[in-house]
């Protein structure tokens, strides 16, 4: 379970109902991410013990919910590919002596699941449609992975030094790709498909979200776990939420307008999945 124990904290819910008809019941959500149309969430959500996780979808206009994994399986981390038809996901291995995490695709309806690579970690889509991961080889420079959307490997990134990369997302003109280092707790860099790498900023995005044009981060200020929004680099914040909860797995929508976010009472009982306005205002419950 080391890869889940690894995730950011989500949220707990209890009573919540997929469009199955199976209750979610308690547990957990973790990583929401956008449809590029905005209509739609896709997150993973834990049991409470974390022996099963879900693929998870929630229509923001009528709340309908439908389970998009089988029973039984480990898949978190999902995102939407740019033009809104496949959902990738990892999945803990089943038949490996320590769980390792596996990348898959599926169309939006959770239909034609394929995995595309193996033990992969934390991928991120490209603009057009590309997807990018590491994995972890102690005693060798970081490598970046780059395959198509049917697991075709187009590049190996190759890094001049170890960062211990985490949390890899594409710049906007998907040529480029930044990480954070020290398993995510450190610098954030940028490396060409040369492994060429520059400082992007000292700060970490651990826990935070690059907008699409990297113009903003959002980013929760673990002083007082409300949910900020920055002019990169980190200038002119902007706090949007100010509440008694703990903020949590900001998301952007593809428009930039909106964030989708977590939030869970100090005592973890009872927390929902929220959505808000870059400004501040708009913010609405989704989910729980």
């Amino acid at each position: 379970m080391a890869a889940l124990a690894s995730l950011a904290a989500g949220l707990v819910l209890v009573g919540c109902s997929s469009g199955s008809g199976d209750a979610l019941g308690q547990g957990t959500v973790l990583h929401p991410s956008w449809s590029p149309d905005g209509k739609r969430i896709v997150f993973a959500f834990a049991t409470d013990r974390g022996s099963e996780v879900s693929v998870e979808l929630v229509d923001l206009k009528t709340g309908h919910m439908m389970r998009l994994t089988p029973k039984g399986e480990r898949a978190f981390d999902p995102s939407w590919s740019p033009d809104g038809r496949l959902i990738a996901f990892h999945e803990l291995s089943s038949d490996a002596p320590v769980p390792l995490a596996d990348l898959y695709v599926m169309d939006a309806e959770g239909r034609n699941t394929k995995r595309i690579a193996r033990e992969a970690r934390d991928a991120a889509w490209s603009p057009d449609g590309r997807l990018v991961f590491w994995e972890e080889d102690y005693g060798e420079p970081d490598e970046l992975r780059v395959v198509r959307n049917d697991g075709r490997l187009q590049q190996t990134i190759r890094l001049r030094r170890r960062f211990h990369l985490r949390f890899p997302f594409w710049a906007p003109d998907g040529k480029r790709v930044a990480f954070s280092a020290n398993g995510g707790s450190g610098p954030t860099y940028v490396t060409t498909s040369a492994g060429k790498v520059r400082l992007l900023a000292r700060s970490p995005i651990a826990g935070g979200a690059w907008s699409p044009d990297w113009n903003w981060v959002a980013y929760v200020n673990r002083k007082n776990n409300d949910l900020y929004v920055a002019r990169f680099p980190f200038a002119h914040a902007r706090r949007l939420t100010s509440t008694k909860e703990i903020e949590s797995s900001p998301s952007w929508s593809r428009d930039e307008r909106r964030l989708a976010f977590t939030q869970a009472p100090t005592d973890g009982d009872g927390s929902s999945l929220y959505i808000i306005t870059v400004d501040g205002t708009g913010m609405r419950r989704v989910v729980g």
